[in-house]
């Protein structure tokens, strides 16, 4: 009977040990394994490929706001926003970018993070005069920026049918010949 228990004990011990050790496992180490699991030329974007996807995100999350002053934590909240944009999350990624642009101003990707909270809003919500807002806030504060021009022109043809961009591309060749 003590040799039960004693057994037992031992596997509630070992079995306590690994949990732990799994909780505690470098969050950055988690990360990098989900994003070679996520992104290597074999993945396939299934159910599961999504679950991983959602999962990431989670990840970058947690680690930026575990650690806010570190450097990698606006890129973690960029790829973040990345994903959830490309999960059809908008309203994740409008705050994760927004969460660059406010909390992470210096970031190199800021400008960039501020572009795509226009885009979001011009082509994920269709909420033209918000984009506009944003756009114009953009070319604002980043009039140099390689993204300005494309700023000006989402503003220009912003909410435009393909076809209606095409009749006014013919109109302007045709005025030009």
């Amino acid at each position: 009977m003590k040799k039960i228990l004693l057994s037992s004990l031992v596997v509630i011990l070992i079995t306590a040990m690994i949990s732990c050790n799994l909780r505690t496992q470098d969050p950055v180490k988690k990360i990098e394994t989900l994003e070679q699991e996520l992104f290597s030329e074999d993945a396939v974007f299934d159910e599961e490929g999504r679950q991983k996807a959602v999962e990431l995100v989670q990840l970058y999350i947690a680690y930026a706001d575990a650690h806010p002053e570190d450097p990698g934590s606006p890129g973690y909240i960029f790829k973040a926003a990345d994903i959830s944009m490309n999960l059809l999350d908008a309203g994740k990624a409008i705050n994760l970018y927004n969460k660059i642009v406010y909390h992470y101003p210096d970031f190199e990707k800021a400008p960039e993070s501020l572009f795509l909270v226009a885009y979001i809003y011009e082509n994920y919500l269709e909420n033209y005069g918000k984009a506009e807002e944003i756009y114009e806030l953009f070319i604002a504060r980043y009039p140099e920026h390689e993204f300005a021009d494309d700023a000006e022109m989402s503003i220009k043809n912003m909410g435009k049918s393909p076809e209606e961009l095409i009749r006014e591309f013919e109109k302007r060749n045709d005025e030009s010949l």
